[in-house]
């Protein structure tokens, strides 16, 4: 299964337990002109990187059993299946509870575990971020093929997590372990986040009848302030909960930079060779987090990815209703809806939300 080469999901850039990059917020997931890996799917070649709004969302440990000072207590998966430097005979090498529910760690810690898992409600600095709190991973291996990669269990599509990476390019063992959701290819809701959390696509398979199968990771998904936890807040234009809202000093559709975005002047979209983009929001396509008019609720769900003999077959027909985006310009005819230019982006037609303007 290939990984999106160019991506904006929310809290993409997420620091681990064990180490906080200095490029968080000022890169985005790798970008490319050509797919790279050989399974069996598709990459996509275009689409903005999201700056965030900073380093705060790095998620901290609030259990005693975790070290975040020691990258070497945090669990990296390895393609074998096994927790590297733990013994499988031991005992279970995964928690297994990646996406479940969850009040405190002890909810994702079961007896006879590594007890590596966290609960997201404790999990990060800036806030909850999940409307509906649940069991992540803080550290797995996203590798660095291309490709998509599976945690909390044997690098493989059963497994309960989604390896998101957590610097650009990715890097062996920086990601983050979130929640696994999938969908068709034809417009149907996406399956495995639970309550409010909304799923972003990540990459996708086709098989050997060229059906198309996405696959995505839970993040986020407020839409105001209660579909957070108590004392929490809705920050609506990256759709996360959080413990303070950031002050916005640009606004959707100007010009911005990744610096923009790092500081949280904007949820700026980039494009992660130049730097440069303009502000967006998050949207639920076809949700109640929608678009002003001149936007559309962008997933970058590609019409066109390839097949295991490499052919070009169809992607998404559709847009998948509730999956999660970010409001980029539309482009009919190449052109805005002020008759101008796309700002800082060029028009891109290869996408099923239509024509859009693209960092």
């Amino acid at each position: 299964m290939k990984r999106l080469t160019r991506w904006w999901p929310p809290v993409l850039l997420v620091c681990g337990v064990v180490a906080c990059s200095a490029n968080y917020a000022t890169t985005s997931p790798a970008e490319g002109g050509a797919d790279v890996g050989a399974d069996t799917g598709g990459g996509a070649d275009t689409g903005p990187g999201d700056t965030g709004s900073g380093g705060d969302d790095a998620p901290v440990d609030a259990a005693p059993e975790a070290n975040a000072d020691s990258a070497n207590d945090a669990p990296v998966d390895s393609a074998d299946g096994a927790k590297e430097g733990g013994n499988p005979e031991a005992g279970p090498a995964y928690d297994g509870t990646t996406g479940k529910m969850c009040h405190s760690n002890a909810d994702c810690r079961p007896a006879g575990g590594p007890g590596v898992a966290v609960c997201s409600s404790v999990a990060f600095t800036r806030g909850p971020l999940f409307p509906t709190a649940v069991c992540i991973l803080p550290t797995c291996d996203p590798k660095t093929d291309g490709e998509v990669h599976y945690c909390d269990g044997p690098d493989a599509p059963t497994s309960p997590g989604a390896c998101t990476p957590t610097t650009s390019p990715p890097q062996a063992g920086m990601g983050v372990c979130l929640p696994k959701c999938t969908f068709g290819s034809a417009g149907q809701a996406p399956q495995g986040c639970q309550g409010n959390d909304v799923c972003h696509l990540m990459g996708w398979t086709v098989d050997s009848n060229d059906l198309v199968t996405g696959v995505g990771y839970c993040m986020g998904g407020c839409v105001t302030d209660g579909d957070c936890p108590s004392s929490t807040h809705c920050q609506q234009d990256e759709g996360l909960c959080v413990n303070a809202l950031t002050a916005r000093t640009k606004t959707l559709g100007e010009s911005c930079t990744a610096a923009d975005g790092a500081s949280g002047a904007c949820d700026c979209v980039v494009d992660p060779a130049t730097g440069m983009g303009y502000c967006s929001q998050f949207c639920i396509v076809a949700g109640n987090a929608t678009c002003p008019g001149g936007y559309s609720c962008d997933a970058l769900e590609p019409t066109m990815v390839t097949d295991p003999a490499e052919a070009s077959v169809v992607g998404f027909t559709l847009q998948n209703s509730n999956i999660g985006g970010s409001c980029l310009a539309g482009c009919p005819g190449g052109k805005i809806a002020d008759g101008g230019a796309c700002p800082s982006s060029t028009c891109d037609s290869s996408h099923a939300a239509g024509p859009t303007c693209v960092p």
